[in-house]
């Protein structure tokens, strides 16, 4: 199933997995769109401590894991919400 993420930058990401939602994200992002997804998760982790104090977790045995915690991070903090297919909000956390 589908999902779109708004992250409240006028822009909705979506993908069938975790890992498709962050490549979709990753390729809208500034100076980072060449970057291995490994460094790129990384990356997204020290900005949100920087700039959000909030501290993400980016754990998980394998890229796709560490890709689903890192958007249920997101969400966990407020930094996103989940949108269904037709833009009804599924989530309202929201920061």
């Amino acid at each position: 199933m589908r999902k779109t993420i708004d992250l409240g930058d006028r822009r909705m990401y979506s993908g069938e997995t975790a890992k498709e939602i962050v490549e979709d994200i990753q390729s809208c992002g500034i100076f980072v769109a060449e970057l291995p997804l490994e460094d790129y998760i990384a990356q997204t982790k020290a900005l949100a401590l920087k700039f959000h104090g909030v501290e993400l977790d980016i754990s998980g045995d394998t890229l796709e894991d560490r890709c689903e915690n890192l958007l249920q991070s997101l969400l966990d903090v407020g930094l996103g919400r989940i949108v269904s297919q037709d833009g009804v909000e599924e989530s309202s956390k929201r920061r």
